[in-house]
């Protein structure tokens, strides 16, 4: 994890530097230190990109993780960045003080809480498609990809409905 917010807060401080402008997709709102924000993108980036690597199933439907909408959000973030404010040191010093053993926990109670276990892809798939079915922070970031572009429907797969609606 450690390892991961650093390379997060290099593409964050990378990306204000090279002055990229966003593409308009997300909008985030002004309120709020973006820190806060960025740290909670972070985390459901890293969640979504472990469960799209690990779902592997034998069959030919797997889960995808949306690339366009991580830059995007990285680019909205950098953008919330600079408008409040915030230079590359500020935001390097940032990185260097987050509790990585906080983050860690949280990950792997993420990894409890859904019943996830190393090495049963299956596991992985059901909790992306749940994920995605709820349309939430770390859905947002999956998608289901079939290397033959036939839909779900059409090959007989359904996205559970979240629990509880």
């Amino acid at each position: 994890m450690n390892l991961s917010i650093k390379l997060f807060s290099l593409a964050l401080v990378a990306t204000v530097l090279s002055g990229c402008v966003p593409s308009g997709t997300i909008k985030l709102s002004e309120k709020g230190d973006v820190r806060e924000e960025a740290l909670s993108e972070m985390v459901a980036m890293k969640k979504a990109r472990m469960l799209s690597e690990n779902c592997r199933r034998m069959s030919l439907i797997t889960l995808g993780y949306n690339e366009f909408r991580d830059t995007d959000m990285r680019i909205a973030l950098t953008e919330k960045a600079k408008a409040q404010g915030y230079t590359r040191r500020d935001l390097s010093k940032w990185a260097s003080k987050l509790d990585h053993a906080t983050l860690q926990n949280d990950l792997m109670n993420y990894i409890k809480s859904r019943k996830l276990v190393f090495g049963e892809p299956l596991t992985f798939c059901e909790a992306g498609e749940k994920e995605i079915a709820m349309k939430s922070q770390i859905g947002s970031y999956l998608y289901i990809r079939d290397i033959h572009g036939k839909t779900r429907e059409e090959l007989g797969v359904t996205i559970p409905k979240p629990e509880g609606k």
